[in-house]
């Protein structure tokens, strides 16, 4: 198998370096089928490295394939798990009882900031004490022997009129254009052309 492909790469480096020279010479009807002869013998040169490849790579996808399916059975309900946990957490300091104890906790430490500004350092202890207190209650993060956690702010969308959403934001839908010129459909803001492309069959 080695030796089969080491024999495909020197072709392949071959028939690379007389490409150039071959497309030069397409200037005529005889050099243009000299010219498909040699692609169709390029398509049979891909058409056996593939052939390899799949080869090589059949067993390795079907074991990827069971090893995964094994790691999902563990990964699936523990990614469940995560999430519901989670929904809980978010729904607790969504709460307006969380929302209070951390507005008070925001509120003391933007007094804490003048007291240092202002060099106020009883203040400061004052602030310090009650702080301790309301960030147990309502911290901004949250440390475990294991874990630590902080909340990170994420936007979220839904389309609701697309006609007033702004052209900058709309995707272009490449496959339905070129399906609709290919059926002859004039497309307002859209300039086609045709390209001739060289297909070859073996």
């Amino acid at each position: 198998m080695n030796n089969e492909l080491e024999a495909l790469k020197v072709e392949a480096s071959e028939m690379a370096l007389f490409a150039k020279g071959l497309a030069d010479g397409v200037t005529d009807a005889e050099g243009e089928r000299e010219a498909v002869l040699f692609l169709g013998k390029i398509k049979g040169s891909i058409k056996q490295a593939k052939v390899h490849f799949d080869f090589l790579t059949k067993p390795l996808k079907e074991h990827i394939k069971t090893i995964k399916a094994e790691f999902d059975a563990i990964a699936e309900p523990l990614e469940e798990a995560e999430r519901i946990v989670g929904a809980g957490i978010i729904k607790w300091r969504n709460g307006q009882e969380f929302k209070q104890k951390e507005e008070k906790r925001l509120a003391l430490e933007a007094y804490a900031k003048e007291a240092v500004r202002q060099n106020d350092i009883d203040k400061l202890q004052v602030i310090a004490s009650e702080h301790e207190n309301i960030a147990h209650e309502a911290p901004k993060v949250v440390k475990t022997e294991g874990a630590k956690m902080h909340m990170r702010e994420s936007w979220q969308f839904e389309i609701i009129d697309i006609a007033l959403v702004p052209k900058e934001f709309l995707l272009i839908n490449e496959p339905a254009i070129r399906a609709a010129l290919k059926e002859g459909t004039e497309i307002a803001g859209v300039k086609s052309w045709k390209v001739m492309k060289p297909v070859i069959v073996q």
